[in-house]
C-alpha cells in the first residue's frame, strides 16, 4: 500500500473553534493543502473541559458539510476525524464518554498543554492517559518551555509519548535555534509526526512542501517519509509505533 503525505494537525472544520470560520474558508484551506502535496488530513479542532456533546454535534455537522463538498469538487484529500484536546481530568472523562475523539477512532490522542506547563504536571498527565489506555501524541512539542532540556524529551519518549512538531517551526518560524533542535530530533528518529496546525486560508495556512524539502535536504528521504507518510498511516490504522528512544 502506497503511503501519502499526511497532516495530522489541522483546524479545518468550519465554525467549531478558532480555525476555519466557515465552509468557504475550509474549502480554500483544503485546496491549499492539496497544492502543498498533502493527500490526507486529520481534522483536529480544539476540545477542552468547558465543552460537551454539543461540540461533537457541531463537529459532525461541519465534517459532513466539508466532506460532501470536497467530494463534489473532487479535492484529492482524504479527511480523518480527531481532536486536539487540552489536557484536564474532565477532558479525559469527555473522551471516555465519546464527546471528544481520538485520532481516527484509535487509541492515539492528540493532546496539548499550556506553553509554560510544569514538567512534573505534564509527565503525570501523560502517565494518566497511558493508564487509561490512550496513546498520547504531544501536539507541537517545540512550544513547551519545560521540554527545552533534551533529557526531558527522552523521558517523554521513554513513557511512550509520540511527538508532533509544526511544519513552520521546522523551517524557522520560531527561530533557527528551535529549527536546528527539531532537525536534530528528526535525525535521531524522535519526532513521529508533522502537522501544519493550520487555522485559516490567509494566516496560519496549511504549509507542508517547504518543510518536506528542508527535511529531505538536511535529514534525508528516509526521515522525511517516516514522519510525513509512514508513521501517520500506521497511526491512522491504530498500529503501535511507540518504542524505546533512550539510547
Amino acid at each position: 500500500m502506497n503511503t501519502v503525505v499526511t497532516d495530522i494537525h489541522c483546524h479545518v472544520i468550519p465554525g467549531v473553534d478558532d480555525g476555519a470560520g466557515n465552509l468557504k474558508e475550509s474549502m480554500r484551506m483544503m485546496e491549499q493543502a492539496a497544492a502543498e502535496g498533502i493527500r490526507a488530513v486529520v481534522a483536529t479542532p480544539h476540545f477542552n473541559e468547558q465543552m460537551d456533546r454539543t461540540a461533537l454535534e457541531q463537529y459532525i455537522r461541519g465534517w459532513d458539510q466539508l466532506h460532501t463538498l470536497m467530494q463534489k469538487k473532487k479535492i484529492s484529500i482524504t479527511l480523518y476525524p480527531g481532536n486536539e484536546i487540552f489536557y484536564s481530568e474532565n477532558a479525559l472523562r469527555s473522551l471516555a464518554r465519546g464527546e471528544a475523539m481520538g485520532m481516527n477512532d484509535t487509541r492515539y490522542v492528540l493532546v496539548e498543554f499550556a506553553p509554560y506547563t510544569d514538567y512534573r504536571y505534564m509527565r503525570m498527565a501523560i502517565q494518566q492517559m497511558q493508564y487509561e489506555g490512550y496513546w498520547p501524541i504531544l501536539a507541537h512539542m517545540e512550544r513547551y518551555r519545560c521540554l527545552e532540556r533534551e533529557e526531558r524529551v527522552q523521558d517523554m519518549l521513554s513513557l511512550g509519548t509520540c511527538l508532533q512538531v509544526n511544519t513552520g517551526s521546522v523551517t524557522g518560524e520560531m527561530g533557527w535555534k528551535v529549527s536546528r533542535r527539531l532537525l536534530r530530533y528528526i535525525r535521531k528518529g524522535w519526532i513521529h509526526f508533522l502537522g501544519t496546525d493550520a487555522h485559516g486560508s490567509e494566516e496560519r495556512t496549511p504549509r507542508m512542501a517547504d518543510c518536506l524539502r528542508y527535511i529531505e535536504k538536511k535529514a534525508g528521504t528516509e526521515c522525511r517519509v517516516l514522519i510525513s507518510e509512514s508513521n501517520p498511516e500506521k497511526m491512522l490504522r491504530g498500529e503501535d509505533i511507540r518504542g524505546d528512544y533512550t539510547d
